[in-house]
């Protein structure tokens, strides 16, 4: 199992507050932070819900929708 955000995030912190770290690590943290963030959002399980606008009829649709 991969760590989620709270289990890393102290370290980013920790690394942002460092005085002696130059620009190219400080961006590299801001990156591996927002990397950390997205796979933690992908992570999770979403319900998708598909409706029917009321404004358009069965005609204007695909057969595809049609047979669902």
């Amino acid at each position: 199992m991969l760590p989620d955000y709270k289990t890393i995030q102290p370290y980013l912190v920790a690394i942002l507050k460092g005085e002696k770290i130059d620009d190219e690590i400080r961006e590299q943290t801001i990156a591996a932070s927002g990397m950390v963030k997205a796979a933690a959002l992908l992570a999770e399980k979403y319900n998708l819900v598909i409706t029917n606008v009321p404004y358009l009829g069965r005609g204007s649709k695909t057969t595809f929708f049609g047979t669902h």
